[in-house]
């Protein structure tokens, strides 16, 4: 991943709608990458339910990508614990 990446205004309201859109617990899944998180609100967290999909390369950079996307939300990245 080009270490330069910053997320654009587009990234962040985007990213913002989706889990704004999810209770507490939902599910957000990345279809394309197979990637999967668990939207806590209360703690300003997104858990990646499935860290072993992070071996495929587009997995891991859109992972990368969506932990800088938080960053800028003011929430963190949880990776569950297998």
């Amino acid at each position: 991943m080009n270490s330069d990446y910053q997320p654009t205004p587009i990234d962040v309201d985007w990213l913002k709608t989706m889990t704004g859109m999810l209770k507490e617990g939902g599910i957000l899944a990345y279809p394309a990458t197979s990637l999967v998180y668990k939207v806590w609100h209360k703690r300003k967290e997104l858990e990646l339910l499935n860290p072993q999909v992070l071996l495929s390369r587009d997995a891991h950079e859109t992972h990368l990508r969506t932990v800088s996307v938080l960053k800028v939300m003011g929430w963190k990245m949880k990776v569950k614990e297998t």
